[in-house]
């Protein structure tokens, strides 16, 4: 693969909030130290706490949102008013509305933020998901609209790297990306593993892999992005 700048991630609130340095759109990720963000893996009421902290510390509206229950497929829904508050079966969000939070809480697969001004997509980057072509089939959208797909800039945030899992899944992202059009000087990396980067003596996120190695509890985080403007 082609050399990419590493842009890396910027740490703030007292380490719970991530965002990929020089990424110019409104994005967040939560840390290990933000807290479990999903039901599956919590009480109800923890993780209720853990959400409304996260979101108002990032900057993001928990109500007006919507949010993508991954079906490891290459489906991508647009979020008109009518499916704002809603949890979509689906790989991929997008949308005109400013101010909407689009999110994800992945284990270990990538969330990979893709924007062009005015349309705002974030994406599921699981192996099944990028081997079925989700991120083509994301710029298709955007070529639909009317963009370039040399507008395009791509944020790619935490996900498992090639030194604990079996494949260079962060390569094959940044292949179809550069492949389907995107110029390699529009793409950000995170530049780090959720498995097994650490800030300090701490990791910094929750992996469904390291969890299975170590015997710690399991959790997820949170990933979102947003286009700015008023809604009405």
């Amino acid at each position: 693969m082609e050399k990419i700048a590493l842009r890396n991630l910027v740490l703030e609130k007292e380490g719970m909030v991530a965002r990929i340095s020089e990424f110019p759109v409104s994005h967040a990720f939560s840390t290990l130290k933000a807290g479990n963000m999903s039901l599956r893996w919590g009480l109800q009421e923890e993780v209720k706490r853990n959400a409304e902290k996260f979101y108002q510390l990032s900057g993001f509206s928990l109500e007006k949102r919507a949010h993508i229950l991954p079906q490891f497929g290459k489906k991508i829904v647009e979020v008109k008013k009518n499916i704002v508050g809603k949890i979509i079966k689906c790989d991929g969000l997008f949308t005109f509305l400013p101010k909407i939070t689009l999110s994800l809480y992945p284990g270990d697969c990538y969330p990979i933020i893709l924007t062009g001004s005015s349309l705002i997509m974030l994406l599921h980057g699981s192996l099944k998901s990028v081997k079925k072509g989700i991120l083509s089939q994301g710029v298709k959208i955007f070529i639909k609209y009317g963009f370039s797909p040399q507008e395009i800039k791509a944020g790619i945030g935490p996900g498992i790297r090639e030194c604990c899992y079996h494949t260079n899944l962060e390569e094959r992202i940044v292949t179809q990306l550069v492949k389907s059009g995107i110029p390699k000087e529009n793409i950000f990396l995170a530049n780090v593993c959720t498995c097994c980067t650490q800030e300090g003596k701490e990791y910094l996120f929750f992996s469904h892999t390291r969890s299975k190695i170590t015997g710690e509890k399991e959790g997820r985080f949170a990933a979102l992005a947003k286009l700015e403007g008023s809604f009405s």
